[in-house]
């Protein structure tokens, strides 16, 4: 694998594990237990996410900030905006130049954005 594009290939997913989230908020399993994505769902969550971004003005060059989260989320925020093409930083200052801010619940309210961002929860 050499690129983001391999590691995100359609011949990738499978039900073997590809990541836990310590914080139970998987699609897979019971919240809270530290529940597994399998390939197939870490893949096609992190294109459907791509496309998500893509409707809210995500793109080539554009910057999505991520706030500080140790779930599966952060990453596949990560993947989805880098399908895109766009930076991705991670635990952003309060004031923050970002087309979009990506966050848990109220935590992406204690941000200032720039007029036209958009805050994701």
């Amino acid at each position: 694998m050499e690129t983001l594009g391999d590691v995100l290939a359609r011949e990738r997913r499978s039900d073997d594990p590809a990541a836990r989230d310590e914080a139970g908020g998987s699609p897979v399993g019971e919240a809270g237990t530290g529940a597994a994505y399998s390939y197939h769902d870490l893949l096609t969550t992190a294109w459907k996410t791509a496309n998500f971004f893509r409707g809210r003005g995500v793109h080539e060059g554009a910057t999505v900030a991520v706030v500080e989260d140790p779930a599966v989320p952060a990453v596949l925020s990560f993947l989805g905006a880098a399908q895109l093409g766009a930076v991705t930083r991670f635990d952003p200052p309060g004031e923050v130049e970002a087309d979009l801010l990506v966050g848990p619940g109220d935590a992406v309210l204690d941000y200032d954005l720039p007029p036209g961002a958009t805050r994701v929860a």
